[in-house]
């Protein structure tokens, strides 16, 4: 066998389906209850194989007549209003934090910079010192 031959081999496993119909030839005269067993498997295969069409009811729930309101369930009010507060108060909180980013404490310390620049230049403290107080 060539090389590609042996590849494609592995490559094709054998499906559930295959076995068990190789399983039901080899046995079928001696063992009865091995082929009832690999037709049941067929069988239970090839049923969730078949897709099965949505419909009902959404949720098991019936819907209510025209011009009503749906009524809420014990659960719902404090679910959601648990959501809701807990969903403001972490955008208000994410939104009121501290700039904490590289960007603000570089500007920060830039404005630090500036300010102890500002106060310790020569032409300040000659100014300053030459100021004659006023009377």
């Amino acid at each position: 066998m060539s090389l590609f031959g042996a590849f494609c081999k592995r490559i094709a496993q054998p499906t559930l389906r295959n076995q068990l119909l190789w399983c039901n030839r080899r046995f079928s005269s001696t063992s009865k209850t091995l082929v009832d067993k690999n037709q049941d498997a067929l069988k239970k295969e090839k049923e969730e194989e078949e897709f099965n069409e949505p419909g009902g009811l959404l949720f098991g729930e019936e819907p209510p007549p025209p011009g009503q309101k749906r009524q809420w369930e014990e659960w719902e009010a404090p679910w959601y209003t648990v959501l809701v507060l807990v969903t403001f108060f972490g955008v208000y909180g994410l939104y009121q934090r501290p700039p904490d980013t590289s960007y603000h404490l570089a500007r920060e310390e830039a404005i630090r910079r500036l300010q102890q620049e500002k106060d310790n230049s020569p032409m300040l403290l000659e100014s300053k010192n030459n100021k004659s107080p006023e009377n």
